[in-house]
């Protein structure tokens, strides 16, 4: 749509610009962001900002179902459904 291509055009360019902390991705650096938009010609607005945490949402989403995914996936390599030990104080057989 065409009353989105600014705050598309921003994020495209934006993209290496997230804040990260000890969980992973927080946020986009939203100063970094709005000099992109100057450097641009974007014209900084309200409604300008609103796609953008959309889209920051959106994102912020899609990075948790895959950090969730993953610790899924290391918590079930770690821990199989049916584990293979032998009981204690048994030996295994010869």
């Amino acid at each position: 749509m065409a009353q989105n291509a600014d705050a598309w055009e921003l994020y495209n360019v934006a993209a290496t610009q997230w804040r990260f902390g000890p969980n992973g991705i927080t946020g986009l650096d939203f100063p970094a962001v709005f000099e992109l938009a100057e450097i641009m010609e974007i014209e900084k607005s309200a409604d300008l900002l609103r796609k953008l945490k959309a889209l920051e949402t959106s994102a912020l989403d899609a990075a948790e179902a895959a950090r969730q995914k993953r610790q899924k996936d290391t918590h079930d390599q770690n821990h199989p459904r049916h584990p293979r030990r032998r009981p204690i104080g048994k030996k295994p057989p010869r």
